[in-house]
């Protein structure tokens, strides 16, 4: 600002040195505005050498003025009458007009600042906006400059009111200029932000998708769909889905199938559970011979081997297939080739396979229900789906899309939406004893069924849960696992079960409830209060008491098969997600010396086998150093 002064000269002549350095500032470059309006009150003394001068803004919005003086003080509120006067201010935005007023001819304006300040003559000018962006580009009221002396400097002339009218016509441009850089340079860089913001998240949901399955957990998505993902580009993989039922498996699989490399081939689906005989499932899976004599039909039947040929081939409830058909899956998948039933010639095929389950195939190769040798061709790759009630960020998306299914295909046009507390109420459903997604999509079309007409939302007493699962006596006993003869790796072996001593008793209160209901929301409490955390639960005195412990640390493994027992293990997950803190090395390691293997471990903590053994491989160990140093 000093530099205006070494100019400053009194009367015309120093007009033309105060326009020169205002039309020497580079405003444009720097989108300087608040550095403009300073410099055009400064101008607009020193151009007709007032006693002070102020350019005002009014705003709108906040139905105030905001003033810079020329002395460069951002002026707010109460301080403006300290520099001029509001009544002057308030008569140009009325009359959106210039004000002059000399020393003959005084204001016809009351105002204590006028007074206060000694204001004899005045030059007003008005400010106006030009809106840039279309449909609007009309003129508007901006603010104003106002100049004033007092009684010692004599009045304005008719000249200094065209100088300070000359100089705001000019300095009005470049305000309007500098104001819309000033907007473009705020839009573009929100803009940038946007663009960033979206790429951020289409990544996350590339993370999360896999065609047009999606998932919005990040463990999900990092230890299944981003495996998937990986493996896209190979070719006859065997892979194995494992998971509860209803948790996606089929989904997936086909997910996979149309982003493979053999999305041009046909995708075909082998449900095992549906047939119940196994001289109709091979047919089935490998058709049978013209003449065979199979059935009425003489032409014979081509299998759905042969129609999955060069492409997919899903064998969903893989568990359930009859050892004879076992025998020659086995063959096909060793060979590519199989032999229609009634036929002795083989047909070859390129085929891959993906087979799913829902049952504890590892459990059925000790039994010596299902052969290891299959067993093995068909987890080349092995993925395990977790329950819908681990995935809880999943479940908000996922009601969404079916109610927006259920109303199309129920003709409820008006209910367009799921109130937030009927959304925590589906959050909250036990979704792992319940159908876990099937499930959910059946509560959703019950409810849309049995809603009100006309209805808009569906609240929380509007949804319409099965409660088979959920009725007294209904609550599974838990099943002694059989012993494995080498099926599973040795990082998989099974943790021998404590069975609790013969004379402890759980002590039940007395009521109207079960002793099922009563330990079940004891458990559950515990397992919230110590996030999820077995090992930890197992110390707590209070829980070791109530199981008939006294002051005995309970045996971890015994601890899960109550929770098993009474479905309370999908809980866990939900626990350690709400606890939000990953074990620490000192849980895992006591996890693995209570529970003898990793895998167990990891189970028990709710972490993948990977990700135990990254966090392992930070700390410098290894799961047989953590065992053999026991």
């Amino acid at each position: 600002m000093d530099e205006f002064r070494p100019s400053i000269r009194h009367g015309r002549h120093a007009t033309p040195d105060v326009l020169r350095t205002f039309l020497r500032r580079d405003y444009l470059t720097t989108s300087d505005f608040s550095g403009a309006v300073r410099d055009l009150a400064q101008m607009a003394r020193e151009a007709v050498t007032g006693t002070d001068a102020v350019v005002a803004l009014w705003s709108p919005a906040e139905d105030e003025w905001v003033a810079y003086a020329s002395d460069g003080s951002g002026i707010r509120g109460d301080e403006l009458s300290r520099h001029t006067s509001r009544a002057i201010l308030e008569e140009v935005r009325r009359t959106e007009r210039p004000l002059i007023a000399f020393d003959g001819e005084p204001l016809a304006l009351s105002s204590g600042s006028i007074v206060d300040l000694g204001i004899r003559s005045v030059l007003a000018a008005p400010i106006f906006r030009w809106e840039l962006q279309p449909p609007s580009r009309e003129r508007a009221f901006w603010g104003c400059v106002c100049a004033y002396r007092d009684g010692g400097g004599g009045p304005f002339s008719a000249e200094d009111s065209e100088l300070l009218t000359d100089l705001t016509e000019l300095a009005q441009r470049t305000l309007n200029l500098v104001r819309a850089l000033g907007q473009t340079a705020r839009d573009l860089e929100a803009a940038r932000q946007e663009v960033q913001a979206l790429r951020t998240s289409r990544a996350a949901t590339r993370q999360g998708r896999l065609g047009s399955f999606e998932t919005r957990d990040s463990a999900f998505a990092e230890n299944v769909i981003e495996r998937l993902r990986r493996i896209l580009h190979a070719d006859r993989l065997r892979i194995l889905l494992t998971g509860p039922t209803g948790a996606g498996k089929s989904s997936l699989a086909q997910a996979f199938h149309y982003e493979s490399r053999r999305k041009d081939g046909p995708f075909v689906t082998l449900d095992c559970s549906q047939i119940t005989s196994a001289e109709t499932l091979g047919a089935e899976l490998f058709g049978y011979a013209p003449q065979s004599g199979f059935a009425a039909p003489r032409e014979g039947r081509v299998g759905k081997a042969r129609l999955a040929d060069r492409g997919t081939l899903f064998v969903d409830e893989v568990s359930t297939l009859p050892g004879e058909l076992q025998t020659r899956l086995l063959r096909l998948l060793e060979t590519g080739r199989f032999a229609p039933l009634g036929s002795s010639d083989d047909v070859a095929v390129d085929v891959q396979i993906i087979a799913a389950t829902s049952a504890d195939l590892a459990g059925l190769v000790r039994a010596g229900r299902f052969r290891e040798d299959l067993f093995w061709r068909l987890c080349e790759v092995a993925l395990e789906l977790p329950a819908l009630t681990q995935r809880p960020a999943d479940i908000e998306p996922l009601a969404w899309s079916f109610l927006a299914r259920a109303c199309e295909r129920f003709g409820r046009p008006e209910l367009i939406g799921i109130s937030s507390a009927a959304l925590t109420s589906l959050c909250r459903h036990d979704w792992a004893r319940a159908g876990n997604i099937r499930g959910l999509q059946h509560v959703i079309n019950r409810s849309v069924l049995f809603s009100p007409t006309g209805l808009r939302q569906l609240c929380p007493e509007h949804l319409v849960f099965d409660t088979v699962f959920d009725a007294p006596g209904r609550v599974p006993e838990a099943a002694a696992p059989a012993p494995l003869a080498g099926a599973v790796p040795a990082a998989d072996a099974e943790v021998v079960v404590a069975a609790p001593p013969a004379a402890a008793k759980v002590p039940l209160p007395a009521g109207p409830r079960s002793a099922a209901a009563w330990l079940a929301e004891t458990l559950r409490g515990k397992i919230f209060e110590h996030g999820g955390q077995v090992t930890a639960m197992a110390r707590d005195s209070a829980l070791t008491a109530a199981l008939g412990y006294g002051q005995r640390a309970l045996p971890p493994s015994s601890l899960a098969v109550h929770l098993k027992r009474l479905g309370l293990e999908p809980l866990l997950a939900v626990a350690r997600a709400r606890r939000r803190e990953a074990p620490s090395i000192a849980d895992i390691t006591a996890a693995i010396r209570l529970h003898g293997s990793g895998a167990a471990a990891a189970r028990v903590l709710g972490l993948s086998r990977d990700s135990l053994g990254w966090r392992l491989r930070q700390a410098g160990l290894t799961v047989r150093g953590i065992l053999g140093a026991r």
